[in-house]
């Protein structure tokens, strides 16, 4: 691995607390968790009435929800897992439909666009609750 693949290794491993992380050519993948809190239109927390968000002063009473998948990134190639998670008590929220485009690349030192650098534009479809394919 050169230096320029650990230092970003471990960039990566500080941002989102990753459990493993295996890099191959140019190739990165690392499994990642955290947490995420949904606004409603008015921008108010829409609380999680899921166990164990809801009753639990951790979890901010439901205003904060854990998420975790696996990202591959690299090489031309990019795509991203999610692990279904507990959604508002109607069952696991499950990521069907993923898809990435890098919409804003980095240009590489020779001025070309860096297809594995830049602003990557991510949109899913959640199967939740009888609901196939929602939007986000």
């Amino acid at each position: 691995m050169n230096s320029k693949s650990t230092v970003l290794a471990a960039a990566i491993t500080t941002a989102v607390g990753t459990t493993a992380i295996d890099v191959q050519a140019h190739l990165y993948s690392f499994d990642w968790s955290g947490l995420f809190t949904i606004l409603n239109s008015s921008g108010m927390v829409s609380l999680n009435s899921s166990y164990p968000y809801y009753g639990d002063p951790t979890w901010g009473y439901g205003r904060r929800t854990q998420i975790s998948g696996n990202l591959v990134y690299g090489d031309g190639q990019i795509s991203l897992t999610i692990n279904p998670f507990d959604f508002f008590a109607g069952g696991p929220a499950v990521a069907t439909i993923i898809t990435m485009q890098v919409i804003d690349p980095v240009l590489d030192e020779r001025g070309n666009p860096n297809p594995e650098n830049g602003l990557v534009q991510v949109n899913m479809g959640f199967n939740w609750n009888g609901n196939n394919g929602i939007p986000v």
